[in-house]
This record gives structure tokens, C-alpha cells and sequence, in this order.
């Protein structure tokens, strides 16, 4: 999603600060009318909505930058989650205030904008989980 398409986050979402005064939430995404499988029987799908399909998107956008780490440096063990994390907050699309705040976060996941930054900063990323371990 461009960051000048329009997002606005659902009426049911819960917003932060956090009791102790921590941005939350951390990332937003779409989840509101997903089409998505169901469990009902093997080919069944249904459109849901709420945090439990935004997670799914962000899940999937996190699995799809893990494999796409792995095929720009297949010999580097995959990133951590405190590398994802910050991936994933410096390449969302801001959205309301400037920089991060109580209703989205960081912005809206871009796995577009995450995954060239892996692809331009491939070096960096590496050198930095060497010194993480």
C-alpha cells in the first residue's frame, strides 16, 4: 500500500499508550474485511475482521522477509526479531502524527519498502546481527 492511500484504522481497535506510557501499537495493518480460509472444512474462506487478521498480514509479511533475507544471504542465519521489528517499523507508512504514535504505531507494514531496504542495506543488516550475537 502507497503511503498516500488512504488507511484508516477500524472503530473497534484499541489504542495506546500503554499503562507505563509505551507506544502501542507497535505496527498496524489491515484488518477489516480479510478474505482468508476459515476452519470449517479444507476449502471453506470467509471475510473476518479485527487483531487476529491484521496478525495474520503481519505474520505473513514477516515470514515472506524472512525467505527473501535468506535468498539475498543464504550463508547469514535469519534475522532476529529485534531486527524485523525495526525493519518493520522504519519502512511502515506514517500515518496520522509524524513519527510514531497511539493510534498507528509506527504507520501501516510495507513489505515492499521492507524488503528494498533489505535488498539495499543487505551489508549493514548482516554486520549488524554479527555483532548482536
Amino acid at each position: 500500500m502507497n503511503s498516500d492511500e488512504a488507511f484508516d484504522v477500524s472503530a473497534f481497535s484499541s489504542y495506546g499508550p500503554t499503562d507505563d506510557g509505551r507506544i502501542k501499537p507497535d505496527i498496524c495493518a489491515p484488518g477489516e474485511n480479510i478474505y482468508s480460509s476459515i476452519e470449517t472444512y479444507d476449502a471453506a474462506y470467509g471475510t473476518y475482521r479485527g487483531t487476529s487478521s491484521a496478525a495474520a498480514v503481519v505474520s505473513g509479511i514477516i515470514t515472506l522477509l524472512q525467505q527473501y533475507y535468506k535468498s539475498v544471504s543464504p550463508t547469514q542465519s535469519y534475522m532476529l526479531s529485534s531486527t524485523v521489528r525495526a525493519l518493520l517499523a522504519h519502512t511502515a507508512n506514517d500515518k496520522g502524527t509524524e513519527g510514531p504514535d497511539y493510534i498507528y504505531g509506527w504507520g501501516l507494514a510495507d513489505a515492499k519498502r521492507a524488503s528494498e531496504a533489505i535488498y539495499n542495506n543487505i551489508e549493514g543488516i548482516i554486520n549488524n546481527e554479527k555483532n548482536q550475537h
